[in-house]
């Protein structure tokens, strides 16, 4: 079994969209103090863009509505 030390990249948070496996390498700063990623804003903020997270579940909605639930694409 390797000794390399290196951090974790996988943590467990709670969130305002529930319990999360968020990723705390996705980021990408713009200053010391100012970043994105999905990773950056659940951890720094507890939750993800509410409009984004709105037009997911509109999409999955309406794929839903149009192809019923379990449908698969390749």
């Amino acid at each position: 079994m390797s000794t390399v030390k290196r951090k974790l990249p996988f943590v467990l948070a709670a969130s305002d969209h529930g319990t999360m496996i968020v990723s705390r390498l996705d980021y990408h700063m713009v200053s010391k103090t100012s970043g994105f990623g999905v990773g950056f804003q659940i951890l720094e903020s507890g939750a993800f863009d509410s409009e984004e997270i709105s037009l997911a579940v509109s999409v999955l909605d309406c794929r839903r509505r149009y192809f019923n639930d379990g449908v698969f694409c390749d």
